[in-house]
């Protein structure tokens, strides 16, 4: 049977590894006090050698952290018979309410918010391969870049946005484990501001997970898109996720064909952490991040080389594949455990077609490492750590 070998080189490395994770309620502590606020799992840790990494890794950027998630994961009550679309009674989202953490489970947000602050995001739980399943409403202080404080929406005559503020700020202050203020917190490093939340082209992949998943949207120019009934005003990449902006759908697709092909997704095995249980029992990788960048040298997309072109053109054909399934398929099906939603559609729907984006990848991988290991010879060539052969 043919299939990839399991690129021995890359298999140095390997550390076991203590992570302590938890919210400190001050810097400087002794290990005493910090030790009562930690958790700590055990992973296993594997060193990124030495390489060229894909001129695209710059431009990989990781969503906002869109928490505390009850603030601004909302929905229209169930019993609303009617709803005004430019200011409709919201309140959180009790399918993200339920995943909830303390001190922040159990807390709802409700009230009318201007329309003009609604935004769709894609939690990694919607993510398909080539697809997705359902956007999220959320509600985001969010106008020109600019993100509004309760005296910005009131000065601006946006009542219902500042009554918004005012409550989450209210809880916030009453439960947060940081002194940083709320719109500082949710807007942490600039993560919404920064994002293009319209028009264009937006490839989206999984931050963590067995397997790489990534999808392609394209993103409105105006405010036509609906979410849950509801007009939204652009798109926001939740911290679940990372993501990639372009105006060209022919890179976009070539990006996530590149993404979604299971040898990208083996080359970056070695690289993933993995928990206690995994390291066991072979499985359980976690992070995935920015690996596919960081540990093959992914060329930027030409549209005058051919495999480039091909590859793009798989990639909608892809989608297609998958668009077609969930117009048809039956809730039960749309409703399974996503890993086993995403592993049926690669082999039921997509199995001869990745087989394809397979062939194009490590075609193009192995031209792009032979290219950038032609200045160091210690550099493994991608064309080796592909290799196929024949198994009995």
């Amino acid at each position: 049977m043919e299939s990839l070998f399991p690129l021995l080189e890359m298999l140095r490395g390997n550390f076991p590894t203590q992570l302590f994770e938890g919210d400190l309620p001050s810097h400087n502590l002794s290990w005493e006090i910090a030790a009562k606020h930690l958790k700590e799992r055990k992973e296993r840790f594997h060193l990124l050698e030495a390489g060229q990494p894909s001129p695209y890794l710059p431009q990989i950027i990781n969503g906002a952290n869109l928490y505390p998630r009850s603030f601004w994961f909302v929905r229209v009550p169930t019993i609303a018979k009617v709803i005004d679309h430019y200011r409709p009674i919201l309140e959180t989202d009790p399918a993200i309410e339920k995943q909830a953490k303390p001190p922040w489970k159990g807390l709802i947000v409700r009230g009318a918010v201007e329309s003009n602050f609604l935004y769709a995001t894609l939690l990694s739980d919607n993510l398909l391969p080539f697809g997705t399943l359902a956007f999220s409403l959320v509600v985001l202080p969010l106008k020109n870049q600019v993100m509004l404080s309760q005296t910005d929406a009131v000065r601006q005559a946006h009542r219902d946005l500042a009554e918004w503020i005012r409550h989450a700020q209210n809880l916030w202050k009453k439960h947060r484990k940081s002194e940083v203020d709320l719109l500082e917190y949710v807007d942490w490093q600039g993560k919404i501001t920064r994002q293009r939340t319209r028009g264009g082209y937006r490839v989206i992949c999984n931050k963590s997970g067995t397997y790489v998943t990534a999808c392609v949207m394209s993103v409105p120019k105006d405010s036509d898109w609906e979410v849950n009934r509801l007009p939204v005003q652009g798109f926001v990449a939740d911290n679940t996720t990372f993501y990639y902006d372009t105006d060209s759908a022919d890179e976009a697709y070539y990006l996530a064909a590149y993404l979604n092909a299971p040898a990208t997704d083996l080359a970056i095995k070695p690289y993933q952490s993995e928990g206690a249980f995994g390291a066991q029992s072979g499985g359980g990788q976690r992070d995935i991040c920015r690996r596919p960048f960081e540990v093959l040298p992914w060329p930027r997309y030409n549209p005058k080389d051919k495999f480039h072109r091909r590859l793009a053109s798989l990639g909608r054909k892809a989608r297609d594949l998958v668009s077609d399934w969930l117009s048809t398929a039956s809730e039960k099906d749309r409703s399974m455990p996503t890993g086993k939603l995403r592993s049926r559609l690669r082999v039921e729907v997509l199995s001869d077609l990745l087989k394809q984006i397979d062939e194009l990848v490590i075609a193009i991988l192995s031209e792009a490492n032979t290219s950038a290991s032609s200045s160091s010879s210690h550099t493994p060539t991608t064309r080796s750590l592909f290799e196929r052969s024949d198994e009995d």
